[in-house]
């Protein structure tokens, strides 16, 4: 039998198989996934490649060019040569943290304009040209975290207006040049905490508008002034906590209506002014634990009426009675405090909570009993009211559980044991004749003792004698009288 006639090259089936050869090739002429190979050593899901933790010192051989990810994290890539992803233009993120780079050319991110997302955290970079970003026109999250940089570029960052977050903590920033996120207009997050900044230039935060959260804590700030922040028109949250800050002033008049959160914990703040929180109406939050206060001024607290959380903890206070403007104002405010507010002199209420020392050792006059728990809100009293109402219920259910049960087993005795109780009665009542029999005798006792008579003595047949009745035994007994009792 020949070929030809054992496959016919005619019918249903050959055209089937030949429709899907033909579509097979047409996919794969056709700029997608259908037909691409993942690298050696690499995982690969829908244009994404995966090629983490493999020693690589450059991107591997074989990742499509239409990718729409790279993971390059954990290697051993030291540099970043010009045009190294030249002809990515479809990536939209790149990684590569916790690599050992220590150089960027300018170039190298060329032809990346769809870029989203790039890592370069956790590597050994000191410096980056002018123009390293200049190609990144969608950027929009870029992290520069647990590098080695002491400084920054001026024109850096300039292009990046769709970039929203930026990550540049734990390096060794000394301190930002004027102007350097002017072109960040989209940027609502900033980064720069763990560096070594030791001031802050009067227009450093210039051109972001839209910035809502600043974190600058853990460096080596001594002295701030809000005056360096009219720009930041948008912002709810600055973290300034453990630095070493010891003036906090504001050198201009101007109302910070947006910022609700103001961390200074760890500081060394000895003094507040009231002009400082005149700039801020709509404060929500305010943590000053772990610095050096010793007494606060009246008119201070007279502009915390917008607080809700309050952090004073570990501080220097003095419970004097220079501490009775602050103790009236703890004892009135509605908010909570996390932590117990205790003093710190003199030496016989130290360690004493401030309410507990002004009310024990009556520091104050005409002040009232003590809050006793720290964080008094009206969620705490809609709690006791409760609290107190599920008491009064459970109470009043077990009284009348008690009734209930008393009346049921009455009626059980009652149901089930009538002999009983007509035996209860018929003993009460033979215990009131005896009653009335033995006052009936009293008077023939008190004649006998007057008139002689004969001693009667029973014989050995006469003694006790047992009736017994339907209801049990009743013993008479013969009396000298010869009277038998019952």
């Amino acid at each position: 039998m020949s070929f030809h006639s054992r496959w016919p090259l005619v019918g249903p089936a050959p055209a089937a198989l030949c429709l899907c050869v033909i579509s097979m090739l047409l996919l794969c002429l056709l700029p997608s996934a259908s037909c691409t190979t993942c690298p050696q050593k690499c995982r690969c899901e829908d244009l994404q490649f995966y090629c983490d933790t493999q020693g690589l010192q450059a991107p591997p051989d074989g990742v499509d060019k239409g990718a729409l990810g790279l993971s390059l994290r954990h290697n051993s890539i030291t540099e970043l040569s010009p045009d190294q992803f030249y002809g990515f233009s479809q990536l939209t993120w790149l990684h590569l943290d916790h690599n050992q780079i220590t150089t960027v050319q300018e170039d190298a991110f060329q032809g990346l304009y769809k870029l989203k997302d790039l890592n370069l955290s956790s590597n050994r970079i000191t410096k980056l040209p002018n123009t390293t970003f200049i190609h990144l026109i969608n950027l929009q999250i870029l992290d520069l975290s647990f590098n080695q940089m002491t400084a920054l570029e001026p024109e850096l960052f300039h292009g990046l207006r769709k970039l929203q977050i930026l990550h540049l903590r734990s390096n060794s920033l000394r301190t930002t040049p004027v102007r350097a996120f002017w072109d960040c207009r989209s940027l609502e997050y900033l980064g720069l905490s763990n560096n070594r900044l030791r001031s802050l230039a009067r227009n450093g935060f210039a051109g972001l508008i839209k910035l809502r959260e600043l974190h600058l804590e853990h460096n080596q700030l001594t002295k701030i002034n809000l005056a360096h922040f009219p720009r930041l028109v948008a912002l709810q949250f600055l973290y300034l906590q453990w630095n070493k800050i010891s003036n906090l002033t504001c050198g201009m008049e101007w109302t910070w209506t947006t910022l609700e959160k103001l961390d200074l914990t760890g500081n060394e703040i000895r003094v507040l002014t009231p002009d400082v929180f005149e700039t801020l109406p709509n404060l929500k939050i305010l943590l000053l634990d772990n610095n050096k206060l010793s007494s606060l001024d009246p008119q201070v607290m007279d502009m915390w009426q917008s607080l809700g959380t309050i952090g004073l903890s570990s501080n220097l206070w003095e419970c004097t009675k220079r501490i009775c403007s602050l103790a009236t104002w703890l004892s009135t405010f509605k908010g909570r405090w996390e932590h117990s507010i205790l003093c710190h002199s003199p030496e016989y209420a130290q360690g004493e909570e401030i309410l507990d020392a002004v009310y024990g050792f009556q520091l104050c006059q005409n002040f009232s009993a003590p809050v006793t728990k720290a964080a008094v809100t009206d969620d705490f009293s809609v709690t006791d009211n409760t609290v107190l109402t599920h008491r009064v219920i459970i109470g009043t259910m077990a009284l009348l559980f008690s009734f209930f049960l008393i009346i049921f087993v009455v009626y059980i005795s009652r149901k089930c044991c009538p002999p009983t109780l007509r035996r209860i009665r018929h003993c009460s009542a033979i215990q009131n004749r005896r009653q009335m029999r033995t006052q009936q005798r009293q008077p023939m006792a008190d004649l006998a003792t007057q008139v002689p008579y004969n001693e009667y003595e029973p014989s050995h047949e006469e003694g006790a004698l047992v009736i017994i009745n339907g209801y049990g035994q009743c013993k008479c007994q013969q009396l000298p009288y010869k009277e038998c009792e019952v």
